[in-house]
């Protein structure tokens, strides 16, 4: 009985805590080197992705018997729904939640980007039930339970085949050119990615000088403004960018080469190609989490009686409390650490929900400010990179209170490990 519980364990035991100058570069040609990377780290990463995958498939089934199969058979009893509410809220939601930090004890996780990792399926099931609760899951998920399950246990979303021919939608097929794309998107979001860390990783992802460290919140207003904080907040924002995207294109691969479904997109280069706020978020930036939001807050608050305005901010808020619950899973101690090379973290909590608020403001502002016809004819005249750099410098200020703790928390480092990082190696080096 315990076999597979020990066997696990052991796949565990490289903590996967190596700094860049522990590393050893290896010669390629003349003076370019190359640092061997942990391949441990991706045997350890897809292990997780996969128990996840599993633990959401059980989520969902229980999801779909209490709420999906009770609202079929149109069941309007007090009892049967105060239970089914029970169930929900009192049992599946509490062990959603415990989920990650029981893993971190099992399998003593230190490397904090695998910790990461093991948020996807909390976060993504809780939502995930909640939309199912208030009726707001994608048109076709629940026509089955092998579909609703299909959709609890993928880490990204299926696409659905909602042609007129078929009596109910079905999950879309892959084929061999949907393949052939994801391959390329994954390659070179790889690329882009190793030319990022080879970069930034010798100088500690801190390409410019600054008097303050990246996730203090004791910046003052001209400290916020200044050229070198912008900069170095926007090639945080682009490894962030670029490391999420690589993630969602390798596992939309993997579902097509596994299993020959399609998945939607989740980042469209939200960094450089959005061209308003309202663009960049709702749009372009963590589609998959922007829908399961606007399907599990949004709508429901709507349906609630509140105003636009009113849902907006709650969900943003609901936003940020995600990903105070994400920071939590990264940076927990719960004097778990059975070596001395992970120091404990302490952050400051409250920073996503500040962050979140401040851009969900933003919003506001920008809906205010552009709905008159005039501002709209101006709008227009506006340059595309014009527009892109305006929604960088509403946010920018203030990014490293979402990229601060991943640079300085060593979760950029965690993942750093796994890539086989470029350097020029000199005689004088």
């Amino acid at each position: 009985f315990l076999h597979p519980y020990l066997t696990m364990s052991a796949l565990f035991t490289n903590k996967l805590m190596i700094q860049y100058d522990d590393q050893t570069p290896v010669q390629l040609i003349g003076p370019l080197h190359i640092q061997t990377p942990e391949f441990e780290l991706w045997t350890q990463l897809f292990l997780l992705l996969l128990l996840q995958s599993a633990f959401s498939a059980v989520i969902g089934y229980v999801v779909y018997q209490v709420v999906v199969q009770r609202r079929v058979r149109n069941e309007r009893c007090w009892f049967s729904s105060q239970v089914s509410f029970g169930i929900i809220f009192g049992a599946v939601l509490p062990i959603t939640l415990v989920f990650p930090f029981f893993v971190i004890w099992w399998l003593q996780i230190e490397n904090r980007f695998l910790r990461m990792s093991l948020s996807t399926a909390p976060t993504l099931c809780s939502l995930r039930l909640l939309e199912a609760v208030a009726g707001f899951s994608p048109v076709g998920v629940e026509t089955s339970l092998r579909t609703f399950v299909i959709y609890f246990a993928s880490n990204c979303q299926i696409v659905m085949d909602n042609s007129k021919s078929l009596s109910h939608p079905l999950p879309l097929k892959s084929n061999t050119g949907y393949l052939r794309k994801k391959c390329k998107s994954s390659l070179n979001s790889f690329v882009f990615l190793l030319v990022l860390f080879s970069i930034c990783a010798p100088v500690e992802f801190i390409l410019f000088e600054e008097r303050m460290l990246p996730n203090s919140m004791s910046h003052n207003i001209y400290e916020l403004f200044q050229i070198n904080h912008l900069l170095n907040n926007f090639v945080a924002a682009l490894i962030l960018q670029s490391l999420l995207t690589f993630g969602c294109e390798v596992i939309g691969f993997l579902i097509a080469l596994l299993f020959h479904l399609q998945t939607h997109l989740v980042f469209d280069n939200p960094v450089l190609a959005s061209n308003s706020a309202a663009n960049f978020w709702g749009e372009r930036w963590n589609l998959l989490v922007h829908g399961l939001l606007k399907r599990s807050i949004y709508k429901p608050s709507l349906r609630y009686g509140y105003s636009r305005t009113n849902a907006a901010m709650m969900t943003f808020l609901a936003s940020g409390i995600l990903h105070e619950y994400v920071w939590l899973i990264m940076f927990y101690d719960g004097q778990l650490l059975v070596s001395q090379e992970l120091k404990v973290y302490e952050y400051f909590y409250g920073k996503s929900i500040l962050f979140f608020g401040w851009n969900g403001a933003i919003i506001m502002c920008e809906q205010l400010l552009f709905s008159t016809q005039s501002a709209k004819k101006f709008d227009v005249l506006i340059p595309r990179y014009l527009k892109t750099a305006l929604v960088l410098l509403t946010v920018l200020p203030i990014s490293h209170l979402f990229t601060g703790d991943w640079i300085e928390g060593k979760v950029f480092a965690g993942y750093m490990v796994g890539f086989p990082l470029l350097s020029i190696q000199t005689r004088n080096n």
